[in-house]
C-alpha cells in the first residue's frame, strides 16, 4: 500500500493575495465567488427582484449575473419581458475559450434595458474577489436608483426609452 504525501493546500485566500491564480485553481475560486456575490446582492437589491449568480464552464469559464425586476405577471415565463433587467459577466477564459492563468478579470454590462436609469462603466481588477467587491459596491451606490425603478415604463419604442 502506498500512501500520499501530506501537501498543504494553500487557501484561496492566499493565493489571491499573491496574485497568482492557477488555471486548475479558477473553477473553485470562481464557484465561491459567484455564492458570496449572489448573497451580497440579494441582501441589496428589493424583494421583488430575483438575482441569479452562476458559474459556466459552456464555450469558456464565466461568471454571469441576472437581477431581474419580476413585478408583471408575464415575467414569470420569462425573465427577457421585464423591463428592468441587469445582466452582467466576468470571462475567465481568452477568446478562444482556453482556459488558463487569471492575471487580470473584468466585470461587463450585458444586458440592461435602460442605460440611463443604471449608469455602469466596466470594472477591471487584479483577481476576482476584488472585481467582485467593486461589483457590490456598484449596487451599494445604485441601490436607491434600481428600488426606485417603475414597473412598467411609458412611450417605449422598439430602439429604447424616449
Amino acid at each position: 500500500m502506498v500512501f500520499r504525501e501530506k501537501t498543504t493546500v494553500k487557501s484561496l485566500k492566499e493565493m489571491l493575495n499573491e496574485g497568482t491564480v492557477a488555471a486548475e485553481d479558477v473553477p473553485a475560486i470562481a464557484q465561491q465567488a459567484a455564492a458570496e456575490l449572489q448573497a451580497e446582492i440579494i441582501k441589496l437589491v428589493p424583494k421583488h427582484f430575483q438575482v441569479s449568480v452562476r458559474y459556466s464552464q459552456g464555450l469558456g469559464r464565466s461568471i454571469s449575473v441576472h437581477v431581474v425586476d419580476v413585478r408583471k405577471e408575464s415575467i414569470k415565463v420569462t425573465w427577457h419581458n421585464s423591463e428592468n433587467v441587469i445582466h452582467f459577466m466576468m470571462h475567465l477564459s481568452d477568446n478562444f475559450g482556453r482556459s488558463g492563468a487569471v492575471a487580470k478579470v473584468a466585470w461587463e454590462r450585458l444586458a440592461s434595458h435602460d442605460q440611463k436609469l443604471f449608469p455602469f462603466r466596466k470594472i477591471t481588477a487584479n483577481s476576482i474577489e476584488d472585481a467582485s467587491k467593486k461589483l457590490v459596491a456598484w449596487f451599494k451606490k445604485n441601490k436607491s436608483k434600481i428600488a426606485e425603478a417603475p414597473a412598467e415604463y411609458e412611450n417605449e419604442n422598439f430602439f429604447g426609452r424616449k
